[in-house]
């Protein structure tokens, strides 16, 4: 299965529920069904108070969350005749913690399980539905291997009092099972299964788990109050790409009797380095790509969790090539946008 570049995952990590037990268990008629709109909120008590970002744990409580990822890309490559292409894909995970120990930092052990998964991707006249519930034979196994070695094989990870993701470990049973579906277990070198399980780590579950808890600033916050996270540089195209994350608190409400700091998510970037390459005679121009993000964050003051998180992310890149052909000189204009939507739900 092709997958969309979600930016959510590389680029925008920033990503109505009621005050529910999270113990019980989902309806299998609703656990997909996701909610888009805002929390339904009402005037707190103490707008002006002060808070902690602070993620609060009880060890032996479970919890449970919903992510969706919804993504479009549309395609158009315009050369001596011009072709669109438009593809549609939706990815829903359920997973549930389970916190352990806390030590004397603060920091958390929660072992975490992606319990059940639903994806659909629609595209070039060809729709691939995969649903983790209904996988049986090992020839779905293999086909959807990458996704389906995640389900009901639990990891576990280490969580500061800010929400920061420190370490994720015994992941052992997501790479076992992968390399089973894929017919490898026997002839996987001990180097192939440490490569393996360091690109799940960082290219799956690394992504996943910073979505449910979203990094605080580790001091104290009020309404109007704003803070940054710059990230790593890293590389899109042929551009160096510096981006800086922004929140800012925009009001503290109530539901249900609990104060929820609302909180605006935005993001900055800078592109640098030369838009002009040349490759085996072909010389190509890339134009700056243009990203825009924006989301609102809702974190549970007094119970110290995210209760709900709403982000869209939207990235045009695009590019010019000229080269010879049989024919002659051919010139040829790609151009592609990708949005995406992502919603993060206590439930």
């Amino acid at each position: 299965m092709r997958y969309i570049v979600v930016l959510v995952f590389g680029a925008f990590l920033f990503f109505g529920c009621g005050d529910k037990d999270s113990s019980a268990p989902l309806n299998e008629k609703d656990k997909f069904t996701f909610d888009s709109t805002d929390i339904e909120l009402q005037p707190a008590d103490n707008p002006a108070q002060q808070f902690t970002m602070e993620y609060k744990f009880a060890s032996g409580s479970p919890f449970q969350y919903r992510i969706t990822m919804i993504s479009d890309m549309t395609q158009v490559v315009s050369a001596d005749t011009t072709m669109s292409m438009d593809m549609h894909q939706s990815m829903i995970y359920l997973l549930s913690f389970m916190p352990r120990e806390t030590d004397s930092d603060g920091n958390t052990e929660l072992v975490c399980n992606v319990t059940s998964s639903k994806i659909e991707m629609e595209g070039s006249g060809r729709k691939v539905v995969y649903y983790s519930d209904s996988i049986k034979t090992a020839e779905e196994k293999e086909k959807f291997a990458d996704n389906h070695a995640l389900v009901n094989n639990p990891f576990s990870v280490r969580i500061n009092k800010y929400g920061e993701l420190l370490e994720v470990y015994k992941a052992d049973k997501i790479i076992n099972s992968y390399l089973e579906y894929r017919n490898l277990a026997d002839s996987a070198t001990a180097e192939d299964k440490a490569t393996l399980k360091n690109q799940m780590v960082e290219t799956m579950l690394k992504p996943l788990v910073t979505q449910v808890f979203s990094k605080g600033p580790g001091k104290m916050l009020a309404k109007d109050s704003s803070w940054t996270f710059k990230q790593p540089r890293r590389q899109m195209l042929v551009f160096q790409v510096d981006q800086t994350n922004k929140y800012k608190v925009q009001d503290i409400q109530k539901l249900n009797d609990k104060d929820i700091a609302v909180i605006d998510m935005n993001m900055e970037t800078y592109f640098s380095g030369e838009s002009k390459v040349s490759e085996r005679g072909v010389n190509y121009s890339f134009d700056k790509p243009i990203i825009s993000a924006k989301g609102t964050l809702y974190f549970n003051i007094e119970n110290g969790f995210v209760q709900k998180v709403k982000k869209e992310t939207v990235m045009r890149t695009s590019y010019s090539a000229e080269g010879p052909t049989p024919q002659g000189i051919q010139k040829r204009r790609n151009s592609e946008t990708i949005k995406t939507q992502n919603f993060i739900e206590r439930i």
